[in-house]
């Protein structure tokens, strides 16, 4: 059996990484390229933890004002993390970003779907004239994962970027989202 299979990727070359260790340089960073993905591009959020606090809301605004400015924004939450978890609880925030053109889908551990718990945390965007870049990692998108966890999230642009967008694609389709009006076959 070859690894590749097992992946369901194929291994790739021209990839430039990034690690990035602990919360300010990774949300720092991460802020700042959101900041700067151009309207006609597109924001591709997927979080276990979107936290109603000072760094979630931060996020919030950055992707809700790049909607409103013509970039494609599509956030999946998992139900548990954001919904329930005491610490997360963001259904103001959520409705903030639907009223701001930002799409949403939610998974629930018993999903018919067949989709399970969304527990991986990532960002990828990219635009008409830039390339597309990921973040992947363990930080969840909450105030705790800057100031007082140790964690990290690997920035990513080339061919691997390309494939976080394709998993995300996937997840997106199977809890029941269109990309440009087509829906999952």
């Amino acid at each position: 059996l070859r690894a590749d299979r097992v992946l369901e990727h194929a291994f790739t070359r021209g990839n430039r990484l990034e690690l990035l260790v602990d919360g300010t340089a990774i949300f720092d960073r991460l802020l700042d390229d959101l900041r700067h993905v151009e309207p006609g591009g597109f924001i591709h959020l997927f979080a276990y933890q979107l936290g109603d606090d000072r760094l979630g809301n931060e996020i919030a605004d950055v992707v809700a004002e790049r909607a409103q400015q013509g970039v494609s924004v599509r956030v999946i939450l998992d139900a548990q993390g954001s919904l329930v978890h005491p610490f997360a609880r963001c259904r103001r925030m959520l409705s903030r970003l639907r009223d701001a053109g930002v799409e949403i889908a939610t998974c629930y551990a018993l999903d018919p779907s067949g989709y399970r718990i969304e527990h991986r945390k990532g960002v990828v965007f990219g635009g008409p004239r830039e390339g597309t870049c990921a973040y992947v990692g363990g930080a969840n998108f909450a105030e705790a994962y800057r100031d007082n966890i140790h964690d990290c999230m690997v920035r990513m642009e080339g061919p691997m970027a390309v494939q976080a967008q394709a998993e995300f694609l996937v997840g997106w389709l199977t809890l029941g989202g269109t990309i440009d009006g087509h829906a999952r076959q």
